[in-house]
């Protein structure tokens, strides 16, 4: 063995030696409650910031179009696209006044029970955080 070997091992030995009180009892439940707040802290920047830097971006695409297709260009597109979703919702206005309810119901109804195991994941997910 080297002498720097022999060293850390009766380094290593004289440590042990020592005699260290034991943490109290709610000490590693406090510190981990404390970790999780501040990964929890710091993840809530991130997601400010990402949600920032997303509205910043968008102002600025927003800003580009504008200046690019001119105001008047842009309004007129918006409102071609909300005459559009009027269409799409008169369709749906009439296909639910002339088909039977029992037809529109049963879709409906699976279309609520296929979600009710996500619905439960979410409320079992959120329950284990507490």
């Amino acid at each position: 063995m080297t002498p720097l070997s022999d060293e850390e091992d009766r380094l290593t030995t004289l440590l042990r030696t020592l005699a260290v009180p034991d943490a109290p009892a709610g000490f590693l439940a406090r510190t981990r409650r404390r970790y999780d707040e501040a990964l929890e802290a710091r993840y809530r920047q991130r997601v400010f910031l990402g949600v920032a830097a997303g509205g910043l971006s968008f102002a600025m695409v927003a800003a580009l179009v504008v200046f690019a297709l001119g105001l008047s260009t842009l309004l007129a597109w918006f409102g071609v696209a909300v005459a559009g979703y009027a269409r799409w919702i008169k369709a749906v206005e009439v296909v639910l006044t002339n088909v039977p309810p029992l037809f529109w119901t049963l879709p409906l109804l699976a279309l609520a029970l296929s979600l009710l195991p996500i619905v439960s994941l979410a409320r079992a997910r959120s329950l284990a955080r507490r």
